[in-house]
């Protein structure tokens, strides 16, 4: 934050000719000076609002990605159910067969 110009000199100046001791004077300056280097500009808060809306657009372009990747996902979920029911599947038919020709073989 760049904060506003203070001619700190012409600062004191001014005070010592209303009566204030050079010391004071000196010392007002210098808290003012200080804290001065606090204050934003309006440039300061156009740059800040400036980066919000970059990062707004970000989250906007995150979310996008997120529900892609959750598409995805869910596809590989929907597929991966598929093959493992299958599998269970075939492995019954296979237990039941085997047990079918062990009753069969009179085992």
């Amino acid at each position: 934050m760049a904060g506003y110009m203070i001619d700190t000199a012409a600062a004191i100046d001014g005070l010592k000719a209303e009566g204030i001791p050079p010391n004071q004077a000196r010392a007002i300056v210098r808290a003012i000076a200080q804290r001065n280097e606090e204050i934003a500009t309006k440039s300061d808060i156009v740059a800040v609002k400036g980066d919000i809306a970059a990062v707004k657009g970000d989250i906007v372009a995150l979310k996008s990605d997120i529900r892609a990747l959750e598409s995805k996902f869910d596809a590989k979920m929907s597929a991966l159910e598929f093959r493992l029911n299958t599998k269970i599947y075939l492995m019954a038919g296979t237990i039941v067969a085997a047990l079918k020709a062990l009753q069969y073989l009179g085992l």
